[in-house]
């Protein structure tokens, strides 16, 4: 009886560890190389900044370069045909869902809790597919489903030996996991725009723009500053009203 407690005490520590320790974000060995659009939705100025988005790669999607990310990725690029310098100062995404404008950032963290948090907030008609909820309402099924009048009875030394296997693997994945994390922080911080962005005249940037992931997004906010006058260019988003969106939801 005593073999069989421990047993079962052991193995829901274990499916507990396997659920947290499992790998969540993964970075994938080659991007996903399914044929990436390029959108090319612009808007231009009248001083002459003109902002392209070219493409979003979006979680499991063409480009994609981590399974299941909890974040969008705009690919843009920024022109100055103007006689002088413009800055970047801020970049938001806004949303007919959403009461507030999303802000760009370069914080996997940050974007993993505006996700969450934007998702919450459109519960009712947003949806981003992942496997996280999956995971966890496994963890439940397992944990519960072998009531103790079930377990075979091991002996205690064969129990340990069972579970410590897994365990091994657990933290193994743990380690990859993190290892996983720094490199994808590392690759936003490359990937990304930092602002405040100085583009010089005649110039233009290649850069990408990260979001959390944000339902039905209607038009990308670029906040600049120009001969000490601060300005803003809106640039449409018309084909992505069906982003994020549980299937036969409209765009406001």
């Amino acid at each position: 009886m005593v073999a069989m407690c421990v047993y079962r005490s052991r193995l829901i520590v274990l499916c507990s560890l396997l659920s947290a320790c499992s790998p969540h974000l993964r970075m994938m060995n080659e991007p996903n190389e399914e044929l990436v659009p390029d959108y090319r939705w612009a808007a231009t100025a009248p001083d002459g900044l003109t902002v392209t988005v070219h493409t979003v790669l979006v979680r499991n999607g063409p480009g994609s370069w981590v399974r299941d990310a909890d974040w969008d990725e705009y690919i843009v690029t920024l022109s100055n045909s103007a006689q002088a310098a413009v800055r970047i100062e801020t970049l938001r995404l806004e949303s007919p869902y959403l009461t507030v404008p999303q802000q760009s950032s370069l914080s996997l963290k940050q974007l993993e809790d505006r996700t969450k948090a934007s998702l919450l907030s459109a519960r009712d008609v947003a949806s981003v597919a992942g496997g996280a909820a999956m995971a966890v309402g496994a963890t439940a099924t397992l944990a519960g489903a072998a009531p103790a009048g079930v377990l075979v009875p091991l002996a205690a030394p064969l129990a340990s030996a069972f579970v410590e296997y897994p365990m091994d693997r657990a933290i193994e994945n743990h380690h990859l996991e993190r290892e996983d994390r720094s490199m994808i922080e590392l690759t936003i911080l490359e990937r990304g725009t930092h602002l405040a962005l100085e583009v010089p005249p005649g110039h233009e940037e290649l850069r990408s723009v990260f979001f959390p992931s944000t339902p039905g997004p209607s038009r990308l906010m670029v906040g600049y500053r120009i001969l000490d006058d601060q300005r803003e260019l809106a640039v449409p988003l018309p084909a992505l009203a069906w982003l994020h969106l549980k299937p036969g939801i409209a765009a406001h």
